[in-house]
């Protein structure tokens, strides 16, 4: 809805009371329930998939079955305290969402409208959820030295990359910034259809890239440097051999249509000299996998450029997004 110029986002409830104190009960019962020590293999995946269980156990009087799916998976997302984040994350029109400090309202970058705000805010539970799941789940423990981490979840298909920054790095204790992977899904046609890139430079890129040529995709912030390198990869040869280095996954995953793809995940660079994996340490390896494109992510550190320059003066080609005004 738009108020005073500001158009604003806001997610409605679809419950009827009678479903509301349903709820209620369940969550409060599957939360009380839960024993952390069995759910095998430990992560939140699994954790969400047990909790859905025990509760369409406890609302199954629910004669249609879509509904109860829904409602299960609402409890269950509610019991861990991220409800907030299943809403924002299933919206197929949301693409980026942002939490500047405790007690600030969120606000969103739609794909219809632009930038939103809201009047939705975190409670304190579900800012501790998210820290508990970077903490748990990240392969990382956030404290004083490391405040800031980046990792990928999934949210009932939604691949999310989220960003948390905590004190002392962050002035206001909190602050995050969540971004939809899986939007990055266009194809080439599609964007040429869009007026986003002719078809005579998306020949030229394609012919470069079957050439052996190396393309850097520069842009700021939100201007499709990644759905471009998504479709790009997606028209290639599906017999060439990609390797990917990435510490934030953003590719398609493209192995179930027959393309040949080895995917590699480093150490965020939040991680510093801490790290043990790193763009560049992969690609002094990768010489000896044969690839004949790699696709090395995003340029985001020093670190990174190393790895990039080291990439080009041993022959190695390939694409990487990198941000720049020009």
């Amino acid at each position: 809805r738009r108020l005073e110029r500001v158009t604003y986002y806001e997610v409605l409830p679809d419950l009827s009371p009678a479903e509301f104190e349903v709820l209620k009960r369940t969550v409060a019962r599957i939360s009380a329930g839960l024993c952390p020590e069995d759910v095998t293999p430990l992560s939140f995946g699994k954790l969400i998939e047990v909790l859905t269980q025990s509760a369409a156990g406890e609302i199954a009087k629910i004669s249609d079955p879509a509904r109860l799916r829904e409602l299960a998976t609402l409890s269950a997302y509610e019991a861990v305290g991220m409800s907030t984040l299943l809403a924002l994350a299933t919206d197929r029109f949301v693409t980026e969402f942002y939490v500047d400090a405790p007690d600030t309202f969120v606000y969103v970058d739609h794909s219809r409208h632009g930038r939103c705000e809201s009047r939705i805010c975190l409670t304190e539970r579900e800012r501790k959820a998210i820290e508990t799941h970077m903490d748990t789940f990240s392969g990382y423990t956030l404290d004083l030295s490391t405040p800031s981490l980046k990792n990928e979840m999934e949210i009932q298909g939604s691949r999310l990359r989220v960003s948390l920054d905590l004190a002392p790095l962050a002035v206001n204790s909190f602050s995050l910034d969540v971004r939809k992977l899986s939007v990055s899904t266009l194809s080439l046609n599609e964007l040429i259809g869009m007026r986003v890139v002719t078809n005579e430079a998306a020949a030229f890129l394609i012919a470069s890239l079957e050439a052996g040529m190396n393309v850097t995709i520069v842009g700021e912030t939100g201007t499709g440097k990644t759905t471009l390198l998504n479709a790009l990869d997606e028209s290639l040869d599906p017999r060439l051999r990609r390797i990917y280095i990435e510490d934030a996954v953003e590719t398609k995953d493209l192995l179930k249509r027959g393309y040949h793809q080895m995917k590699l995940k480093v150490e965020p660079f939040e991680r510093g000299r801490e790290s043990s994996r790193t763009k560049t340490g992969e690609i002094v390896k990768i010489l000896h996998r044969s690839p004949d494109i790699v696709i090395l992510g995003e340029i985001q550190s020093e670190e990174h450029s190393h790895a990039f320059f080291h990439a080009l003066s041993s022959g190695v080609r390939g694409m990487q997004p990198f941000h720049a005004s020009s």
